[in-house]
């Protein structure tokens, strides 16, 4: 358990945080849950997005995400996870027309749309438009940074983004 701390407003008499807090476990659950879960994120920059098609991973929170600009241009943010057999749809950055998981190769558009399903043919009561990929709650763009925010508070509505490929055009 982390040491007690008291803040104090008054300059005076004010201290820092005990030592402990920057490596006690507890505490870095109470940040992510407190802190991380809660505010947006800073993930990548616009300029790793430049061609539709371009796509990176990264991790906020422990949840493993893959950042993507679609044909059209649109920018996502998903779930780095198969909706099959939970792995991943996508490692580091690149560059492709499709995120496909290499377990069972299904197969999905930038736009997170389940797209191919191998061996599933003849499947019955599999609806496709259902296993898409989850997306994060929200990504934005400041200049030519990318955020995501990791919130389901109800009043943020899951989003993509429509950037210029030139942030300061």
């Amino acid at each position: 358990m982390a040491t007690p701390f008291v803040f104090s407003k008054d300059i005076a008499t004010a201290t820092t945080i005990p030592a402990d807090w920057y490596t006690d476990p507890a505490v870095l659950e109470a940040e992510k849950e407190h802190i991380f879960c809660k505010t947006w994120q800073l993930v990548g920059r616009l300029e790793q997005l430049q061609r539709p098609g371009d796509f990176f991973t990264c991790s906020v929170v422990d949840e493993p995400l893959v950042i993507t600009r679609d044909t059209a241009g649109t920018i996502f943010a998903f779930y780095n996870v198969c909706k099959h057999r939970a792995g991943a749809v996508a490692n580091g950055p690149g560059h492709r027309k499709t995120l496909q998981c290499s377990y069972h190769g299904w197969t999905y558009g930038l736009d997170g749309k389940l797209m191919n399903t191998p061996e599933f043919d003849g499947v019955e009561n599999f609806d496709r438009e259902k296993f898409g990929l989850t997306q994060c709650v929200s990504i934005r763009g400041d200049r030519s940074f990318l955020s995501v925010s990791m919130m389901s508070h109800r009043r943020y509505k899951r989003s993509s983004v429509q950037l210029s490929p030139k942030p300061y055009a």
